[in-house]
């Protein structure tokens, strides 16, 4: 009896410690992600008294077909967002995916090489920020030259809105080369022998690449994909690092709409409510365009190994 005793002791007592660990996370879940998202589709279709309206979609879509409030609409904000999104997936991914490759054959250096790639990884983007911006100042070394050359724009690069946009999109893109490690990991567990035998064979190393390791780590690269995506309206560059006013210099993104409308707005401001409908509007555009692009991926055969 003592020992049945003591075994229900120790049960309930392993009972009350796996509990005690995720009872915390699980009343996170519930405050900040079904209350907060029930809440917004609600806040959606009310207005500032809390009584149904539609008025808040007609802001959202006037505010895609222009400036409705004199500080920039969500047009120039979708516009940034897809170009920080387009640069990622078709420039810096496939950059990272040739470079883990070149790291994982091991070339001479590869590992002063991995180092210096995985920096931008480590350091403060505070740091990284700091440092592009006083390269690029007026009395920096790519301001000088500029200045000689004269193309250097009046306010400068960050401070010039013909300028701003495309800088920061140059700093994400610099920042933004460096080892994948999801991909370096993938690339680890190919089997040698399959890298060996193609090598027998007279395999070049673009189609080894193209051929062979692709194929080999594509469930990898097309879950990546796919996560990217539902990340889409987030895409941003540093721009509250970047500039003062992301909107007088039309560097505004989806991200920053939405921050600078609930960080200056109140509920009698109206702006949450318009914050709500815009992300139920851009769900609804985003969700078809990942499960599409999911349903593509799929038809893409993987190999087994």
């Amino acid at each position: 009896m003592r020992q049945k005793s003591s075994m229900g002791s120790y049960r309930r007592g392993q009972l009350i410690f796996v509990w005690s660990m995720i009872i915390i996370p699980i009343i996170g879940w519930f405050i900040f992600f079904v209350y907060v998202n029930a809440s917004s589709f609600v806040q959606a279709f009310q207005d500032v008294n809390g009584d149904f309206t539609w008025y808040n979609f007609e802001q959202v879509f006037a505010s895609f077909r222009g400036d409705i409030d004199g500080r920039g609409g969500l047009g120039i904000a979708m516009r940034n967002t897809f170009s920080y999104f387009g640069q990622h997936i078709i420039l810096i991914f496939p950059l990272q995916i040739i470079m883990a490759y070149f790291l994982y054959k091991q070339i001479p250096g590869y590992k002063v090489f991995r180092i210096i790639f995985y920096l931008p990884n480590i350091i403060s983007s505070v740091v990284m920020v700091n440092v592009f911006k006083e390269f690029i100042a007026a009395d920096g070394p790519i301001g000088v030259l500029c200045k000689q050359w004269g193309i250097f724009p009046q306010g400068g690069f960050l401070g010039n809105i013909d300028t701003a946009h495309a800088t920061i999109l140059f700093y994400c893109f610099w920042s933004g080369i460096n080892t994948h490690l999801l991909v370096c990991g993938a690339m680890a567990k190919i089997p040698l022998e399959v890298l060996e035998s193609a090598r027998l064979d007279g395999v070049q190393a673009g189609r080894e690449l193209v051929s062979i390791v692709l194929p080999l780590i594509w469930p990898t690269l097309s879950t990546i994909l796919i996560l990217s995506c539902t990340g889409l309206i987030n895409s941003s560059g540093p721009i509250l690092l970047m500039t003062k006013d992301a909107y007088a210099y039309g560097c505004t993104t989806i991200s920053y709409w939405i921050f600078e409308k609930v960080w200056t707005g109140s509920i009698e401001s109206g702006k949450y409510t318009l914050v709500s409908a815009t992300g139920l509007t851009l769900t609804v555009i985003i969700v078809p365009i990942v499960l599409g692009l999911r349903k593509l991926l799929e038809k893409i055969p993987t190999v087994e190994y």
